[in-house]
């Protein structure tokens, strides 16, 4: 059921909480010299696609670049060939040109040198929050042309073919976490991971990613304003929905039904909503892992490609970390 009327402005209010742009970040980010990236480049990456499945496009910058290697070695052990990883600095390009891995490069702002000190309140830097607001627009231009897109976080490892599971999904799948943004999750028992979205190509769909865009002019978060988007346009899930008084109800209904995939719908659309299975596209430590039945790991981390390493070395363990050949 959608939420009431009543609590919705409250809602929002507390969700957007400290995430909303400082002006000279705002400014640098969102006004001036734009995003630019090669598009007959991107189209010829992704073309091809199976009528029904996916092109993977993931986000690096060079300060991650451990990661991002990580991340090309599992897809491709996981059969995966229709990827790519959109590079957001030349560094980035080189290097994975150099193992010819599929790279489009994304040539951000100049003017984000001036905002490098930002934070916001989840620990993203101003580097950081400019590819999370481009990459809504690069997925919005694969579906505006008519291409299913399938975005990941450059820290969700795939570990099985995710497109078995995604074969009959509706028109957005995405993973399902816990803890952000919090007031919704109180209401719905969940929210939407921006980390891993599955979008079929079509005008509804398109029209959705305009308004998270539209969001993303006043907030500094794909995720809140993927799922800010999906609360303005009365999402109703096929289930009952209640208020989470304590954090640790939220927890136990979370876990309960972390086995089985939650639908809905957005009125008024020809949008149906796909809150994948939270046990085989797994991030919460509290919900088990089962190794052999999960297509993506992707824990929660701390903000440091260091610590992001480390933590998958202790879930996968040193023997499946997969180092490329020129590093120790």
């Amino acid at each position: 059921m959608p939420v009431a009327s009543s609590l919705y402005s409250s809602i929002w209010s507390e969700c957007v909480q400290g995430y909303q742009w400082p002006e000279d970040v705002k400014s640098a980010l969102l006004g001036g010299e734009a995003f630019s990236f090669d598009e007959s480049h991107l189209l010829k990456l992704a073309a091809g696609a199976p009528r029904r499945g996916y092109f993977l496009l993931t986000f690096l910058s060079s300060e991650y670049l451990p990661l991002g290697l990580q991340w090309a070695q599992f897809a491709l052990k996981a059969g995966l060939r229709r990827f790519a990883i959109a590079a957001m600095d030349a560094k980035t390009g080189e290097e994975l040109r150099k193992r010819a891995i599929p790279v489009a490069e994304v040539r951000l702002p100049s003017a984000l040198a001036k905002v490098a000190h930002y934070r916001n309140p989840g620990g993203f830097s101003g580097k950081a929050l400019a590819l999370i607001y481009c990459r809504v627009r690069l997925i919005k231009f694969l579906v505006d042309n008519r291409i299913n897109a399938l975005s990941s976080d450059i820290d969700a490892l795939i570990t099985k073919d995710p497109g078995p599971h995604l074969d009959r999904s509706p028109a957005i799948a995405f993973q399902r976490v816990m803890g952000f943004a919090r007031p919704l999750a109180r209401i719905w028992g969940f929210t939407a991971c921006a980390g891993f979205v599955a979008y079929r190509a079509s005008p509804d769909v398109s029209a959705v990613l305009s308004r998270v865009l539209s969001i993303q002019q006043d907030v500094s978060c794909d995720q809140l304003a993927l799922n800010l988007a999906l609360l303005e346009d009365q999402v109703r899930w096929r289930f009952n929905c209640h208020r989470f008084e304590t954090d640790q109800r939220l927890v136990d209904d979370f876990t309960a039904q972390a086995g089985q995939s939650i639908y809905g719908h957005l009125p008024g659309t020809h949008i149906n909503l796909e809150a994948l299975p939270a046990t085989t596209f797994w991030r919460h430590s509290f919900v088990p892992l089962n190794r052999r039945a999960s297509v993506i790991l992707h824990p929660n981390s701390p903000k440091s490609v260091e610590g992001k390493l480390d933590i998958f070395a202790k879930i996968l363990g040193k023997g499946e970390m997969c180092l490329p050949s020129d590093q120790s």
